[in-house]
């Protein structure tokens, strides 16, 4: 597609062509992006849906675009959809509203540009999920009044986690983790986003779907796996002799749905298992750890946000910190998160 204006001449008049609707990156305008690398193989090789109003000078808003897929297939800005094209007005302001993938499932049919309710579940799913907003007059000129594509800046909604395990200065033995996973977490929901603001996603609530009890348990394994070698190799914790330069083993990132980590009653706590085998001078020991979750510092994950939970191995202990940064910020010590 083509989504300038152009001009013609009909007897002598020059008459302008209507402006079709277009999604893609202006080079010469940064505030008009997919995403923050629109080259990133991972997102164009999956379509977003959008949703579009239109509000006409001193009319009611008018549906222009309703759960539209819109797929990058290298023509043109690269992102089209399928079907009539549909034209800018000549007056009058729009809305767009935008979720990736487009495969996610809406939990409500009356979704529009200023609410959108999706639902995620740990288990099945295995993306990430992003929405996005965008708001401009008819046409979306630039500062020269040429027309402009409309160029969406998804935001991550969900949170994510990791676990990093390291050897104390006292431990000894050999330790090779077997299996990791959480416990008495929500795993499935209903998200629901409202904010209209163009430069950040608020997640407003989520409920508590899905039973948090003893039987809740899920491997890390059952949403991707992170002992990619043969086990008890992989798996093998780094030694550390030395505090001020620890090594690691970092688990890959898990995508959870933004939950807080509070919890009253009998209700067991959120906690990370962790099964070992520790060898010390040849004599080899399986057991299986409970760490509660510490909620201190940080009593809940939030959409955008990553966390870090680092878990030192000790004879007689296990320490655990976490830290939390936003998930688009590089830590640098080891390859940031890719969705």
């Amino acid at each position: 597609m083509f989504f300038v204006a152009c001009n013609s001449s009909l007897d002598g008049i020059v008459q302008e062509q209507p402006a079709m609707i277009g999604f893609g990156v202006d080079v010469d305008d940064t505030r008009s992006t997919i995403i923050q690398s629109s080259e990133d193989a991972t997102f164009r090789a999956k379509a977003f849906r959008v949703f579009a109003e239109h509000t006409p000078e001193g009319g009611v808003p008018q549906d222009v675009f309703n759960d539209v897929d819109v797929k990058y297939d290298g023509r043109l800005t690269g992102w089209n959809y399928d079907g009539e094209p549909k034209m800018w007005a000549e007056n009058g302001n729009y809305v767009f509203r935008g979720y990736w993938p487009s495969t996610t499932k809406l939990a409500s049919g009356t979704a529009t540009t200023s609410s959108l309710v999706l639902e995620y579940s740990v288990k099945s799913d295995n993306d990430d999920l992003m929405v996005g907003y965008y708001a401009c007059p008819t046409k979306n000129p630039d500062s020269y009044g040429n027309v402009q594509y409309v160029g969406f800046k998804f935001h991550h909604t969900l949170a994510a986690v990791r676990i990093a395990l390291k050897i104390g200065q006292r431990a000894k033995a050999k330790y090779t983790v077997k299996n990791v996973y959480f416990t008495s977490l929500i795993y499935t929901n209903s998200l629901s986003y409202t904010q209209l603001n163009s430069d950040a996603v608020s997640l407003n609530s989520w409920g508590d779907a899905g039973v948090r009890s003893e039987n809740d348990e899920f491997g890390v394994d059952r949403i991707r796996k992170w002992n990619d070698g043969d086990e008890g190799v992989s798996g093998l914790v780094p030694v550390t002799t030395d505090d001020a330069d620890p090594q690691y083993l970092y688990l890959p990132w898990q995508l959870m749905i933004p939950q807080s980590l509070l919890v009253t009653g009998s209700t067991p706590k959120p906690a990370v298992v962790i099964e070992l085998e520790t060898n010390l001078d040849g004599n080899i020991h399986s057991s299986i750890k409970s760490l509660t979750l510490p909620t201190a510092t940080i009593n809940s994950w939030e959409p955008s946000k990553k966390y870090t939970y680092t878990i030192t191995l000790q004879p007689n202990s296990f320490d655990i910190t976490v830290q939390s940064v936003k998930w688009d910020v590089v830590d640098g010590v080891v390859p940031d998160l890719e969705f």
